[in-house]
């Protein structure tokens, strides 16, 4: 028996036996937790974990861990959705016949049931399809990975045994595919078949303005959706390019969906736009081809043991150039060496329109460095791998998260007039002067007024100014000549102190400038507005709407969440801040005169 001295120390160890287990099981219960939560990336960069309720309109409902339901908009907010809930599925996807590859990137699974010379049928596991020729690259049998051959007058088909026939492709029916070359007419059993590629001539253009769903499934199929909504389990999409279905609108449990992003809202991710030009040039004979969303080597891309879904990998030496959109307005990226490589080190390289944006020397084992870069106005982008220390050519690079951002408020376009200078509907951007103009007329010229300038469509009763201009192209005339908005309020003269850059604002007429502080008196204090500043909050986004169109609301003398400008009060020692402002307008024209309004950075 043993003595008691004996049992103490093992009492403890039990004790700490016990303690460790109950830490163990409090670790696994985190994993499970985060492991079964559906994850949103959002535009600003940071994420929401937590369980999907619904999404109906565009409009998503989250529950995050451990808090209580919130909206999101998919237009303005989310960029990504994640689907972790894997215990939900109830069984894997059935192993289909062929991959059909969309012109714009979508991969469809399913069982070929026929082509009738400009439709092919297909019978999915989520309904039958039908598909135009014209919106196919490929109909995929065996993968192999290699890259699709492109022809502009023939059919390819290849086979198993790596031989190409050029041909018409005739009929497919019953796992046979009849077709015409300089051979004669053949018949082609599906077994002898690896790839059947479609020519590169008139094919449909899926690349429209319509806010559009792009769900990823665990098999590697994508779908992408101008419809889009989550109930019951289930996400639902209605294909862009499906032109005849029996089932108009295609659901998926949630256990068979990866991952789901969005197109022409606010973000695009880089790995999905098709470069105009790609070099690559091989050290001593040996080279990788780029790939898109994984690692060299066709694996998950890996910085750091830390996974990435979307991304860029190259080696060096590697130049890829990509034609942007000029609405966007920052590039974003996590870049590395990814971990599949044995070692090694490289230049990275981006230029824009002719000049170097940006240069990086990664090496293996560092943390890669989050970088955003400012391309407005940008419309050709390089980006260059190149050797390393010595010609290293054994370093991965992996540009990941690649995420090109809109001004989400709109896409209009800016365009140039001179150095410096650019025009946006009526609004003029002058960074050499660091202004922004518009013209405008005069409104009321005495009484109460809650409004320096309004569109004149909007609350002219309350304001001093009115304008032709379009709110959404001044909130983005100030973007563009490097001001920051802070859209941080929620509702009239909310408590908040006001967020954004500091602005001065005049009225110009016949070539004389006045100070707008000059032109208001603040019937409260007695005095003009010298100690309060205008602050370019920018107007608040709700349910995907931009509120300053809808009110046309330009600057506020009040805390307006619908205005792209407001007048911050200083408060005083035995008030709430209120203030009843007047015009005094004795130095300007008569009502009707035309003007211009200036806001100047600080």
């Amino acid at each position: 028996m043993p003595s008691p001295q004996h049992l103490e120390p093992r009492t403890k160890i039990l004790e700490k036996m016990e303690s460790m287990l109950n830490k163990v099981i409090i670790f696994l219960a985190i994993i499970a937790i985060f492991s079964y939560a559906d994850v949103l990336f959002m535009y600003d960069g940071t994420s929401v974990s937590g369980k999907i309720n619904t999404i109906k309109d565009n409009e998503l409902f989250i529950k995050p861990d451990g808090g209580k339901v919130e909206k999101k908009s998919l237009v303005d907010e989310v960029s990504r959705i994640e689907v972790r809930d894997r215990y939900l599925k109830k069984s894997e996807i059935k192993k289909q016949s062929a991959t059909a590859v969309l012109v714009n990137g979508d991969r469809v699974s399913g069982d070929i049931l026929e082509f009738n010379g400009s439709t092919f049928i297909m019978n999915t596991p989520f309904g039958e399809i039908t598909l135009v020729a014209s919106g196919l690259s490929a109909f995929v049998l065996a993968d192999d990975g290699t890259p699709l051959p492109e022809d502009k007058n023939f059919t390819t088909v290849i086979l198993k045994n790596g031989d190409e026939l050029k041909c018409t492709l005739e009929t497919i029916k019953d796992g046979k595919i009849n077709v015409k070359s300089e051979l004669g007419e053949l018949e082609l059993s599906f077994d002898r078949v690896k790839k059947i590629v479609m020519p590169v001539m008139g094919r449909m253009d899926f690349s429209g303005k319509d806010f559009t769903a792009v769900i990823r499934l665990i098999n590697k199929d994508r779908y992408s959706g101008r419809y889009f909504a989550f109930s019951s389990g289930k996400y639902s999409v209605e294909p862009v390019w499906a032109l005849r279905v029996k089932k108009a609108v295609f659901e998926f449990e949630q256990g068979v969906v990866d991952s789901i992003s969005f197109k022409n809202t606010g973000v695009s991710y880089l790995s999905d736009l098709k470069p105009f030009s790609v070099k690559e040039m091989p050290y001593l004979n040996f080279h990788l081809p780029w790939k898109t969303d994984t690692n060299l080597k066709g694996g998950t891309i890996k910085l750091n043991n830390v996974e990435y879904k979307k991304g860029i990998s190259c080696q060096a030496k590697t130049e890829l150039m990509y034609g942007l959109d000029d609405a966007y307005t920052s590039f974003s990226f996590l870049a590395g060496i990814e971990d599949s490589a044995q070692t090694g080190n490289a230049n990275l390289i981006l230029i824009s329109e002719g000049k170097k944006i940006y240069e990086k020397k990664l090496e293996k084992g560092k943390d890669p460095e989050k970088v955003t870069l400012d391309i407005r106005f940008v419309r050709e982008l390089i980006i260059t791998v190149d050797f390393g220390d010595n010609g290293d050519a054994g370093a991965f690079v992996s540009i990941v998260n690649p995420m090109l951002v809109k001004v989400k408020e709109g896409q209009e376009e800016a365009a140039k007039i001179s150095e410096g200078m650019y025009k946006i509907g009526l609004v003029t951007i002058d960074k050499n002067k660091k202004e922004v103009s518009f013209p405008a007329r005069v409104g009321m010229r005495e009484g109460l007024i809650e409004y320096l300038a309004v569109k004149d469509d909007g609350k002219g009763y309350e304001s001093i100014l009115l304008s032709e201009v379009k709110p959404i192209h001044l909130q983005v005339g100030l973007i563009l000549l490097g001001l920051e908005y802070g859209q941080n309020i929620n509702v009239r003269n909310d408590s908040a102190e006001p967020k954004g850059s500091k602005v001065d604002i005049f009225v110009e007429l016949d070539g004389k400038r006045l100070s707008m502080k000059d032109i208001i008196f603040d019937r409260v204090r007695k005095t003009g507005l010298e100690n309060g500043d205008f602050v370019f909050t920018g107007s608040k986004i709700t349910a995907g709407s931009f509120l300053a169109e809808q009110d046309g609301s330009l600057i506020a003398t009040f805390k307006d969440p619908g205005a792209v400008i407001v007048f911050n009060a200083p408060t005083t020692p035995d008030a709430t801040g209120y203030s009843a402002y007047d015009s005094n307008i004795k130095d300007l024209a008569l009502t009707n005169k035309s003007v211009t309004i200036i806001i100047k950075a600080k």
